[in-house]
């Protein structure tokens, strides 16, 4: 099986990020429910900027509380949709804080990446 991987890129620093990823989530669950349904990484960018580092704790527990019984900062076995059944969105499989022009969080990234398609087989 293939599994392919769509990583959303949105500028971390716009006034209400959770709100952009759940509009994003909707946008994506009425393009395709199954999209919706797999599991995914949320890669929270420019977490050098003073502003955005401090609201990524904030961030990383509102969306990383989404999954059942998980630790927001690690990678975990997706919730609902990881075998693509039901109809419920998948919640995140990990939250990575990331910086592109640091290179902060980039292995982390990386590695959540890895181990989501490792577990998608």
């Amino acid at each position: 099986m293939t599994q392919n991987v769509l990583p959303p890129l949105r500028p971390h620093q716009l006034p209400d990020p959770l709100h952009d990823y759940d509009v994003l989530r909707r946008e994506l669950a009425l393009y395709n429910p199954e999209y919706a349904r797999r599991p995914h990484v949320v890669a929270l960018n420019k977490v050098d900027l003073p502003a955005a580092a401090a609201a990524v704790p904030a961030l990383v527990e509102q969306i990383g509380g989404r999954r059942s019984g998980a630790s927001a900062a690690a990678p975990a076995a997706a919730a609902a949709g990881a075998a693509g059944g039901g109809d419920a969105e998948a919640a995140p499989f990990a939250v990575v804080p990331v910086s592109a022009a640091t290179g902060t969080g980039l292995p982390d990234l990386l590695a959540a990446l890895q181990s989501l398609l490792r577990s998608s087989k």
